[in-house]
C-alpha cells in the first residue's frame, strides 16, 4: 500500500490561503467473492495531516495529526504518493524545518529586511525536501513549484 499526498488548501488568516499536506491511503478494492463478501462496512482509512499553524503574528509551530471529518478544504491538488515503508519519513521532514516565527510586533515588522515567511513558503520548503530526498513520487513531475508560485496545473489521478 502507498498513500496519495495532497496539497490541502483551506481558508486561512489575511489574504492568502492556508496550505498543508494531507496524506490519504491508496487503498485497492478487493474482487467481490463469496469468500471475502461481509456484512459490516470496514472503517474508513486513516488520513493525515501535515502543517504549521498559528499565524506569523504569534508565531507558528507543526502539527501532524489525524485528519478529521470536520477539516474543510477549498481544494485539493494531488501531488504524488509515498511508500508505506517512506510514510514516518513524512513527518520526519516536517518536523526537521522550523516553522514560521513570530514577524510581527503588533503592526510593526520585527524583520523588515525579511521576506516574509508563511505556511505556504514552509510546505514549499518541506516538498522540496521530500522531493530532494526520494520520498514523493510524483509521475507527472512536481506540480507543487507551479501551484507555488501561482500558477495552478492541471489535476490529475494516480
Amino acid at each position: 500500500m502507498s498513500y496519495a499526498v495532497y496539497l490541502a488548501e483551506s481558508l486561512g488568516g489575511g489574504n492568502s490561503d492556508h496550505h498543508a499536506l494531507l496524506a490519504e491511503p491508496i487503498t485497492q478494492s478487493a474482487p467481490n467473492t463469496a469468500t471475502t463478501q461481509s456484512t459490516a462496512i470496514p472503517p474508513p482509512p486513516t488520513r493525515f495531516l501535515y502543517q504549521v499553524k498559528g499565524s506569523i503574528a504569534q508565531g507558528m509551530e507543526y502539527e501532524f495529526r489525524e485528519a478529521r471529518d470536520e477539516d474543510s478544504y477549498l481544494g485539493k491538488t494531488l501531488l504524488g504518493t509515498v511508500d508505506t515503508d517512506d510514510f514516518n519519513c513524512i513527518d520526519r521532514v516536517c518536523s526537521s524545518l522550523p516553522p514560521p516565527k513570530k514577524q510581527f510586533n503588533g503592526p510593526k515588522r520585527l524583520y523588515p529586511r525579511e521576506k516574509l515567511y508563511k505556511c505556504q513558503a514552509w510546505t514549499r520548503d518541506v516538498l522540496g525536501k521530500l522531493e530532494a530526498e526520494g520520498i514523493l513520487r510524483c509521475p507527472h513531475g512536481f506540480p507543487w513549484q507551479d501551484i507555488h508560485e501561482g500558477r495552478r496545473t492541471e489535476t490529475w489521478s494516480i
